[in-house]
């Protein structure tokens, strides 16, 4: 995930990744280790099984629960208030913070983000490009249907 002596990781790095600077190998090594940041993505039963090896991996930042994939994993499937589900990612959570790493995770809505971060989530992203931009598309329609620039097709 990082250079060494902090990681292991191989030398790929183009110009984008140093803002356009020439910089020296040293440089460009010493930004890269600063500016990394390690996710590990939780999105099933056995990742979360072997939570307490994966966030013990020397350098990782953040991780990031995939609650969609999750709730399928544990056969629940779009269950996102099933207490199964809100309990596994509780344990992940306690585990974080065992391990000094910051919990995270992706939701559909801004009322479940709040909500995440109220059970103690660090990290959360809310609601996707597609999501947003449907969103904004039904907003538009219902403006136009309102003026009757459009008649609705039910």
């Amino acid at each position: 995930m990082r250079f060494p002596p902090v990681g292991k990781r191989g030398y790929g790095v183009n110009a984008t990744m140093v803002g356009y600077e020439s910089r020296s190998f040293t440089e460009i090594i010493e930004h890269q280790n600063r500016n990394t940041v390690s996710v590990v993505q939780f999105e099933t039963r056995l990742a979360m099984d072997r939570a307490g090896e994966l966030l013990s991996v020397k350098g990782v930042d953040i991780a990031m629960v995939g609650p969609a994939d999750l709730s399928i994993s544990l056969g629940v499937p779009g269950e996102f208030e099933n207490p199964l589900l809100i309990s596994t990612i509780q344990g992940l959570i306690e585990k974080c913070h065992k391990h000094g790493v910051v919990p995270g995770i992706q939701v559909r809505t801004v009322a479940a983000a709040k909500t995440w971060a109220e059970r103690g989530m660090r990290f959360v992203g809310a609601g996707g490009e597609h999501g947003l931009l449907l969103e904004k598309a039904k907003e538009a329609v219902a403006q136009l249907h309102a003026v009757r620039l459009v008649q609705p097709t039910r």
